[in-house]
Order: C-alpha cells, then sequence, then structure tokens
C-alpha cells in the first residue's frame, strides 16, 4: 500500500488504481466500461505478450501532473487496451484526490472546510493548529485514456460528478475513445515513418562508423607493422654492432695468447710446463670464441620479426690438468709437448 492506495504483488492485472475502501467501487466501474465497450464491439484486453506500449504515469491527484502526483502505486505487466479496429488505446480506472487545505489535529489532518466555525464564546486559550494542504481521497471514480504510443502522446480523463454518477459517463467515453481513435492512426503512421527514417539513419551512421572503424584498426595493423620492421632493423644493426665488438675482443685474445706462445716457445726448457699450464687456464679465463659460430648467431631483421632465436651453444669439454713432473729432459719435453697439445687442440 503507498499513501492509502493498494499496490498487489501480483502484476498481471487490469490497470486499476484505488484504495482498500473504494476498491469495489472501482471494480465495478471497470467492469461496466468494458462490458459497455466490448457491448459495442470494441475489444478490451491486455496488451499482446512481446509487443511495447507506453504506458505513461497516471495524475491521480486533481489539480497535479504525473510527477508531482508522484505515481508509485499499481504497476501492471502489461496496459489494459481497448481496440478500435488496429488502434489500441490504454484504459486506467483509479480513485481521484484532491489536494486542499486541511489542519493537522490530534495527529490526523482535517479539512478547512469541516472544521466547524468557532462557538461565540471565547476560550482564555486558543491551540495553534498547523495548516498546509494535504492529499485526500474523494471517492470519487476516473477513467484516464491515453496514447499507448510514446511519439504520439494524448491522455484524457473523466471524472464522475459524485460517487455512484459513473455510468452516464459511459456512453460520452465510448464516443470520445472512437472519435480519438480515428484522429491517432495518421498521427501514430507519422510517427512511424519518422521512427522508420530516424532508424534507417541511425544505422547508416553504424555502418559508417564500423567502416571507420575498420579503416583505422587497418592502418593501426600496418602502422605496427612498420613499427616492428623499425625496430627489428634497429636490433639486428644493434646485435650486429655488439658482435663486432666481440669479434674485436676475440682478435685481440687470440693475438695476445699466440704471442705468449711464442714467447713459451723461447722460455726455458724447465719453465715451458709450467707456462703451457698456466696460457692454458689463461686461455681458459679468456674464453675461447669461435668467430665463424658467434657470426651465426647474429639475427637479421627478418630473423628478429620471424621470432628467431640464437642457437645454443655448444658445451665446452672439460679438461684436466696433468701433474706437473719435472726430473729428466724426456720428461719434461714429454710434459711439454702434452701441454702444448693440448693448448693447441683447444684453441682450435
Amino acid at each position: 500500500m503507498s499513501n492509502d492506495y493498494l499496490r498487489p504483488s501480483k502484476r498481471l492485472l487490469a490497470d486499476l488504481y484505488a484504495t482498500k475502501k473504494s476498491l469495489p467501487r472501482v471494480i465495478e466501474a471497470a467492469s461496466q466500461l468494458y462490458l459497455h465497450l466490448e457491448g459495442r464491439g470494441y475489444r478490451v484486453g491486455f496488451s499482446p505478450v512481446g509487443v511495447y506500449f507506453h504506458r505513461p504515469a497516471l495524475a491521480y491527484c486533481e489539480g497535479k501532473s504525473a510527477g508531482q502526483s508522484s505515481y508509485d502505486g499499481l504497476n501492471p505487466a502489461r496496459p489494459t487496451l481497448v481496440y478500435f479496429g488496429t488502434m489500441p488505446i490504454g484504459l486506467t480506472v483509479f480513485e481521484q484526490s484532491e489536494e486542499v487545505e486541511a489542519q493537522l489535529r490530534s495527529g490526523k489532518w482535517v479539512r478547512v472546510s469541516d472544521i466547524p466555525p468557532p462557538s461565540g464564546r471565547r476560550r482564555s486559550y486558543e491551540p495553534n493548529y498547523y495548516t498546509s494542504t494535504h492529499e485526500f481521497k474523494t471517492g470519487r471514480v476516473a477513467v484516464r485514456a491515453y496514447s499507448p504510443y510514446k511519439d504520439v502522446p494524448w491522455e484524457r480523463t473523466w471524472v464522475e460528478a459524485e460517487e455512484g454518477g459513473f455510468p452516464v459517463l459511459l456512453d460520452q467515453i465510448a464516443g470520445a475513445l472512437k472519435a480519438q481513435a480515428s484522429r491517432l492512426v495518421p498521427l501514430v503512421r507519422e510517427a512511424e515513418e519518422k521512427e522508420r527514417i530516424e532508424h534507417e539513419r541511425r544505422v547508416a551512421e553504424h555502418e559508417a562508423w564500423l567502416r571507420r572503424r575498420a579503416i583505422e584498426e587497418e592502418q593501426e595493423r600496418l602502422a605496427k607493422l612498420e613499427r616492428a620492421r623499425l625496430k627489428a632493423i634497429q636490433d639486428s644493426k644493434d646485435e650486429l654492432l655488439d658482435l663486432m665488438k666481440r669479434w674485436d675482443q676475440a682478435k685481440r685474445v687470440q693475438a695476445f695468447l699466440s704471442e705468449v706462445e711464442r714467447l713459451v716457445e723461447e722460455a726455458p726448457l724447465e719453465e715451458q710446463a709450467k707456462l703451457w699450464e698456466r696460457l692454458e687456464q689463461a686461455r681458459d679465463f679468456l674464453g675461447s670464441i669461435d668467430l665463424p659460430a658467434l657470426f651465426k648467431k647474429w639475427r637479421t631483421p627478418a630473423e628478429f620479426q620471424g621470432g628467431a632465436s640464437r642457437p645454443a651453444s655448444e658445451p665446452k669439454d672439460a679438461r684436466g690438468s696433468p701433474a706437473v713432473q719435472e726430473r729428466t729432459e724426456v720428461e719434461l719435453r714429454s710434459e711439454v709437448d702434452l701441454w702444448k697439445r693440448r693448448y693447441i687442440y683447444g684453441r682450435r
């Protein structure tokens, strides 16, 4: 219940809006209206399933707009419609309210017009009651008819002059609705044509946006490829320059070791074995570089773009160190030859 108006949880109901007190009269009036319209050959029922019909907010309070009336009551799942041929018109039967000046007395609002005038005798103390406008239910039944097409707004309300006077409105309502249905038909067709044109415009705009988007995506793809190509060129160049530095270092190491080899050859025989051993340790410390294999590791721009990786380097063979023996010249030369061969073999 909201503002004394009923709000049932079941939503597939006729479009009625009433208080508990006035509900029997509202139901009776709705039944009289539906039967009267069907008696004239106009079908009354719920809107078809899956078809949207607009149902505007209800201005149930006299003198207030729908927004000011705060229509938060019944919200049927499907509007109640009467069909004049193929033209539907929405129907709402409700109890009307009115906003009048009232006073708050003993926790209840009382119409100022219902307050009896003060008596002739003046009391020593007159209470000061709060006075404002307040909404009261009138008990009178009203019918709101409306266009269920949002782009063709129209609505009209009939209110019985006094309680029980609704039947005299039936012929007037039926005639007015039939005439209005004839006027709404061309307006609805015009609105549908505008909606069709607007829909085609939106579709065309969307398709144009899709084409622009496709062009932008293709441009972005080509730009990304170009950025990747330029990066691959730069990466390949940087790797080649680094390779050149390592190549130069390898040549310097080789030149150094070659010069040391010559000096070892000229050293006294008793020192050569020790020198060859130290030379091998120096070579192992500096590391041997296979220049052709090093060059094979360089990646071209195409290999960078294709994601080619460097070939794995071969593991180095482990070599042990023979025991140093310096006893006889034969033994010394044998040891020197051994270390020299190991060194020359490891240098290859």
